[in-house]
């Protein structure tokens, strides 16, 4: 089992990084995990009681109350996409949609956003916690569901509803 040894703001992007114990009374190379824009405390523990570390960072913001859980799973591999929300909650074809939520890696290229089994195609903005994209043509109307997939995996899906 890895133990989270060393963890601390990763500047000047927001996140935080982590080493690992390699095993050997060394660490492992570093890990950077995206936390928000502004992480100030963090806390190690097994939040969800499932064996595993895990990391919950509090924001600076004064008055925010926002916090991140980055879930682990004992390997320090990248977590898979968390939604949090989608803005606006509707919207035609060709509108700015934003999910935003945690690990969706800001790399051009290595996240996908689809609105059902369609993915968008013209992406305006991106970091590892919101990607701006423009509901792509072909979108269902009504309810769709909205996922974001990297190469840990796919988010749960959030509702987004297509005019």
């Amino acid at each position: 089992m890895r133990c989270v040894r060393l963890c601390r703001p990763s500047r000047p992007r927001p996140g935080r990084r982590v080493l690992l114990g390699a095993g050997s009374g060394a660490f492992a190379a570093k890990t950077d995990f995206a936390t928000g824009p502004h992480p100030c405390t963090v806390a190690v523990g097994d939040f969800n009681g499932d064996g595993a570390q895990d990391l919950v960072t509090a924001q600076s913001l004064e008055g925010s109350g926002e916090i991140g859980v980055l879930l682990g799973d004992g390997s320090g591999a990248p977590a898979v996409p968390v939604i949090g929300g989608v803005s606006p909650a509707r919207g035609r074809l060709g509108a700015t949609v934003v999910p935003t939520g945690w690990h969706f890696s800001a790399s051009r290229g290595t996240s996908l956003v689809k609105s059902g089994a369609r993915a968008a195609t013209r992406y305006v903005n991106r970091s590892d916690t919101r990607i701006e994209v423009k509901v792509p043509a072909g979108a269902a109307r009504g309810k769709i569901n909205t996922t974001v997939e990297t190469a840990a995996g796919t988010s749960a899906t959030t509702g987004f509803k297509r005019l």
